[in-house]
């Protein structure tokens, strides 16, 4: 049998810590349809096959088998997406890297490296597994590195598309990069590296492929090209210009492979040009920024999720950041932020779902998150337990599986996913705010009357006592809290108890903790003052509750730091049984955190208080209040009136990561700073998050301005005729520019785009443009088409450009086509066409097996109905034909075939 692990104390759940691993716990936010997370399953790890904080699993592109490395035994696992169990392993060494994957139309490639021990005689090996059966896998090809090649459990294979390369970054005292035959093992190309590699990324769009290397070591991001027939030459580098990488800060790169995109672990996300390592965007997230995924949008933008865990100063919690990526451009686009007390380590990669809409991530305790790209608002989640690390998802599977640590075992779960309709979710997922009492002696002899408060309860909502539900339960105070009666059975233990809010629905709420501990323990009611403005000088604390013996003594243990260290005891005046009161010393409240508080007693050991929390906090805004009515991107700098708590002497201010001059910064009062926020700042459309910091480094969470760019909302005419000239367009919309351009392109022509001269545009108001027609724009519209129209104001490089607007050039065309008699004459028919779009001067022609037989004109003209007189014979020796109208300019409408139309002979009056 395997050993249990040890959990540190920075692993445990806080108040999921004694939660049961609830099945179909699913919990939805937000509107619009919502992912929710089904049932899990796991796949059961042998004693041997420890995963690692860098096992990652990888999924095929049918999403119906998964595969990764079990670290310790080296082997390569398959299992089912489906059901969770194991098809088959196969062994690559004595132990295991990463696994990653490519399919071909032939086959599925795995490669895995096993660093081995090169300095006994074994050295580091590369692996290529054939894996086309997840059943029947099979070793194609071995490379083995130089003796003086090291490799560790985070070294990963980077796969070229085609499969016939791999290329993979060596470690410690000469690092370099090697690229490789996935064939014959031989290896091809090898480069060094500056400093020991920390994470490496490929982009392969088939003619052009680059690699990325990041090191800790020597907080440098190395760029290199990887030739055709696999040869290595550098490209580029870059140092960011402040922070310094982890080893947890992966590359990634753009979509069209010109950008690299890393984090830096002090919270700024950079972008750089991939060819020249340059410095194009910079963006200040907060926090101590990890890992990074990329994923296209449709409009051919990057969507950049990036994690944030807890820095030691606590100026943001745990979460991810989604972030909008432009040709070198950061903006901001939503926080999701999980429910405390959640938090994430190095190895809880996010991975954004193909449709960009929807984003996964999981977390160091033990739950698995679906959001909304957009919002940051939380769709669902699913409580899996454990300590979740590296995880994956494949689209057409619809399945999310990730890496599992547990104290007996290591696991892969598998948990489904699909959306929802919001008819289908009802209202809102219930939440729970607190419990009242939060904590009970044991051996309570009495049923408890628990109420729950919160939000989204029905009458119809059920609650869950450690998983089994509570049968009376009433809904109290105008719907904003449940009463349920918890029997005494549940108190026969000290310990924690899940409390659950269901709906009718089936969406349940995040799981509230009911603490049971021992009779006679003190019991903490509440804690004043339960936040202080940070850095603090010593304060009195108040420690109210009950069973406070003479031995008791309040204990305090810091863990904005992200660590959890011991308790200390602070000297303790017991003022009555129900209160105490010690002293807070300057030295515990110097930094921005928490502080957790409870109550020893110190004669009898195990008698322990329940925590409540003492935040110090840093800088917070309340408003933000700009001189100006509309923010507008490219625009004049304005004055920021920036109201809030605990602004500090020196205190600077931040957009977007950057930070205002401090001569343009005044700070009239404690709680109000007003600055001046120049041009530069704003120069392009978004969000700007605006942040205070204080001079000990402690930050405000980021309060969020717009800049507005120019928006269309209607061109007037919506259509235009094909062929029509000199006509005059009005564009209806906000936020224009004075010297405002106007752009015309023609739809999915990349390069055909038409800026109109500027004596063609008018300036009506900063909601109206008007744009004359001239040669260059008649050009356009001389055929049948859609048209892009852009408003793009100024800014100092290449504009600020409104989303595109869509302007149809349209073509004649027929609906019907029909022949009938001339009366009075036999020799005659008459051609009608009806139909949309003609113009004065359209000409009819008869098409046979795709050549124009005849044209006419005809003789009755309206912009939906023609008429032509032919003879008969004509039609009847072109026997079955087409007719298609042809407008001036050439422009000629879709084809159709003409029916007859008999016409009876009219009977003659007797």
């Amino acid at each position: 049998m395997m050993k249990a692990r040890p959990v540190p104390l920075n692993r445990k759940l806080g108040a999921l810590t004694a939660c049961i691993l609830i099945s179909n716990l699913l919990v939805a936010y937000g509107s619009g349809s919502r992912t929710r997370l089904a049932d899990p399953h796991s796949l059961s790890l042998k004693a041997a096959s420890l995963l690692d904080s860098h096992s990652i699993p990888v999924i095929s592109c049918s999403g119906k088998v998964g595969f990764v490395s079990a670290t310790a035994d080296g082997e390569l696992i398959a299992f089912s997406t489906g059901s969770g169990k194991l098809l088959s392993s196969v062994v690559v060494g004595q132990s295991a890297g990463p696994a990653t994957m490519v399919e071909t139309e032939s086959r599925r490639l795995i490669a895995v490296a096993s660093p081995n021990a090169p300095e006994q005689g074994f050295p580091a090996t590369i692996s290529i597994i054939d894996a086309t059966s997840a059943k029947g896998m099979n070793i194609v090809s071995v490379t083995a590195l130089p003796s003086k090649t090291n490799l560790t459990t985070a070294s990963r294979v980077l796969l070229t598309s085609d499969g016939r390369y791999g290329v993979i970054a060596s470690s410690f005292d000469e690092p370099e990069l090697i690229c490789f035959d996935t064939e014959t093992g031989e290896i091809v190309s090898t480069l060094p590296l500056l400093g020991r590699p920390s994470e490496t990324a490929l982009y392969d769009s088939g003619r052009r492929r680059l690699a990325a290397v990041t090191s800790a070591v020597s907080n440098m991001l190395t760029v290199v090209k990887v030739s055709s027939n696999g040869e290595l030459r550098h490209a580029s580098s870059f140092s960011p210009s402040e922070g310094s990488f982890d080893e947890a800060n992966n590359p990634a790169f753009s979509s069209d492979g010109k950008s690299v995109y890393v984090a830096t672990s002090s919270g700024d996300l950079y972008a750089v040009r991939a060819a020249s390592g340059a410095e194009t965007g910079r963006l200040r997230l907060g926090g101590s920024t990890r890992r990074i995924n990329v994923a296209s949008t449709p409009d051919h933008r990057d969507q950049i999720a990036v994690t944030r865990i807890r820095r030691p100063a606590a100026d943001k919690p745990s979460g991810v950041s989604i972030v909008v990526g432009d040709q070198g451009n950061l903006a901001p686009q939503s926080e999701f932020s999980p429910p405390s007390p959640i938090e994430f380590s190095n190895s809880n990669n996010p991975v954004i779902h193909e449709s960009g809409t929807v984003a996964f991530v999981a977390s160091e305790t033990g739950v698995l998150f679906a959001f909304d790209t957009a919002t940051g608002e939380m769709e669902s989640y699913q409580y899996v337990g454990g300590e979740l690390m590296g995880m994956a998802l494949t689209a057409k599977g619809r399945s999310v599986a990730v890496v599992r640590r547990a104290p007996d075992t290591d696991q892969i779960v598998v948990l489904g996913f699909d959306s929802e309709s919001p008819d289908k979710s009802g209202d809102g997922a219930p939440v729970i705010q607190s419990l009242s009492p939060d904590v009970v002696e044991q051996g309570r002899l009495k049923n408890l009357s628990l109420v729950i408060t919160g939000e989204n309860f029905t009458p119809e909502s059920q609650v869950f006592v450690d998983g089994q539900m509570v049968t009376a339960v009433s809904l109290t105070r105008k719907g904003k809290a449940l009463t349920a009666k918890v029997s005494k059975l549940s108190f026969q233990k000290a310990g924690n108890i899940s409390i659950t809010v269901k709906n009718a629905d089936g969406v349940a709420s995040i799981p509230a903790l009911l603490q049971v501990v021992k009779p006679n323990s003190p019991v903490i009611d509440q804690v004043l003052p339960g936040e202080v403005p940070g850095p603090s000088g010593p304060f009195k604390l108040r420690v109210f509750g009950s069973n406070y013996r003479p031995s008791a003594m309040i204990s305090v243990l810091r863990v904005g730091d992200g660590s959890f260290g011991s308790w200390t005891a602070l000297h303790t005046e017991r003022v009555s049984d129900t209160k105490l009161v010690a002293r807070i010393e300057a030295e515990l409240v110097k930094n921005v955190g928490d502080l957790k508080i409870r109550v020893e007693d110190i004669a009898i050991s195990d008698l322990v208080s329940n925590e409540k929390t003492l935040t110090v906090f840093g800088p917070r805004i309340d408003t933000l209040t700009p001189s100006v009515a509309t923010i507008l991107a490219g625009g004049p700098r304005f004055k920021l009136d920036i109201a809030g708590v605990n602004f500090r002497d020196g205190a600077e201010v931040e957009i977007n990561g950057a930070a205002v001059p401090e001569h343009l910064i005044r700070r009239p009062r404690r709680g109000l700073i007003k600055a001046v926020i120049p041009a530069r700042f704003v120069q392009n459309a978004g969000k700007l998050l605006v942040v205070v910091k204080n001079p000990d480094d402690s930050r405000s969470e980021p309060k969020a301005l717009n800049a507005l760019g120019p928006k269309i909302i209607a061109l007037g005419p919506q259509e235009l005729l094909a062929g029509d000239a000199d006509l005059s367009l009005r564009i209806t919309g906000e936020n224009f520019h004075k010297r405002a351009r106007v752009l015309v392109s023609v739809w999915g022509e990349n390069g055909n785009v038409l800026e109109v001269d500027r004596e063609r545009v008018r300036f009506r108001s900063s909601s109206v443009l008007t744009i004359s027609f001239g040669p260059k724009l008649n050009q356009l519209i001389a055929q049948r088409g859609q048209l892009n129209v852009q408003v793009v104001n100024p800014n100092n490089g290449d504009g600020v450009p409104s989303e595109a607007k869509e302007l149809k050039v349209l073509g004649p065309e027929v609906t019907e086509a029909r022949i009938t008699s001339v009366e009075g004459n036999t020799a005659l028919d008459k051609l009608v066409i009806e139909g949309a779009n003609f113009r004065k001067g359209a000409i009819l022609e008869f098409v046979k097996e795709g050549q124009v037989q005849q044209q006419i004109s005809p003789d009755t003209f309206s912009v939906s109905h023609l008429v032509a007189t032919v003879k008969k014979k004509r039609i009847d020796g072109l026997g079955s034909f087409s007719v298609q109208v042809v407008n001036p300019g050439g422009i000629t409408s879709n084809q159709a075939d003409p029916v007859r139309q008999w016409v009876p002979e009219q009977t003659k009056n007797p």
